[in-house]
């Protein structure tokens, strides 16, 4: 059995909306309203920032009316605490899978998410890319300030480890799970897509036309929060198919007693 787990066969070890597919069964009502009213209040925090950020130089002598809490580029503005509690809610789904212990796939993303989740509310790659960039004196290289490689060499130097980890676990685990870890893996590729790759084009891209520095803040802040929210769905899905299997082979184990 171990060395059926350990090889890919031909569509499981694809990700590709067939992966998605075999998880339709346990959409329901319920998961996609939650999904939807999700996406709802990320579109409202987005909606309120830029209009905002429209009016205020247009018809308010640029005198910012809302606090900085609105501003979604801000950390622990209410749009980044929204983020924070979606991660934690992926993270109680992750854990709470039956039989997590014995599943190091979810375990290892549970790692990852905690990770992000300390990372982003404490500012880690920000302030350790800070000292990288002072000690080492970086100069600005294409576009990026002295502090942005060093926030790329954090996320490089956590994220070969925790990856690593999820690779070698996926690798590892029956088909069914396999999956699971690719879908996750897909959905944190997105998520990166828009938390680093964005952050990047934002800081080279900020003066490139005018409206550029808001526009891509719309772009790396509200595609991560929403992101996350699909990702939210994407847990219970994932809970929803190991307990859907636990109950399955519980009741084939009693039959054949």
């Amino acid at each position: 059995m171990q060395t059926e787990h350990t090889h890919f066969d031909g569509g499981a070890g694809m990700i590709s909306a067939a992966g998605l597919g075999e998880l339709a069964p346990h959409v329901d009502g319920r998961l996609v309203r939650i999904c939807v009213a999700l996406v709802a209040i990320d579109l409202f925090f987005i909606a309120v920032f830029s209009i905002h950020t429209i009016y205020v130089p247009l018809y308010n002598e640029n005198t910012p009316i809302l606090g900085n809490r609105w501003d979604i580029e801000r950390d622990r503005s209410y749009a980044e605490i929204f983020g924070y509690l979606k991660i934690l809610a992926i993270l109680a789904m992750l854990i709470s899978i039956p039989g997590v212990w014995k599943r190091p796939i979810y375990l290892a993303f549970s790692a990852i998410f905690t990770f992000v989740l300390l990372d982003d509310s404490l500012e880690v790659h920000e302030t350790l890319g800070f000292l990288i960039a002072k000690t080492l004196d970086l100069p600005p290289v294409g576009g990026l300030r002295p502090i942005d490689p060093g926030e790329l060499l954090i996320w490089t130097l956590a994220g070969i480890p925790l990856l690593g980890a999820a690779v070698a676990a996926i690798l590892r685990s029956p088909r069914e799970d396999r999956r699971n870890g690719l879908l996750l893996m897909a959905a944190l590729a997105a998520l990166a897509l828009f938390a680093v790759v964005a952050d990047m084009a934002h800081v080279v891209l900020r003066r490139a036309f005018r409206g550029a520095d808001d526009l891509f803040a719309v772009i790396e802040e509200g595609g991560e929060q929403v992101t996350l929210s699909l990702m939210c769905g994407l847990a219970v899905l994932i809970r929803r198919d190991v307990r859907s299997r636990e109950s399955r082979a519980r009741l084939s184990a009693n039959r054949e007693r």
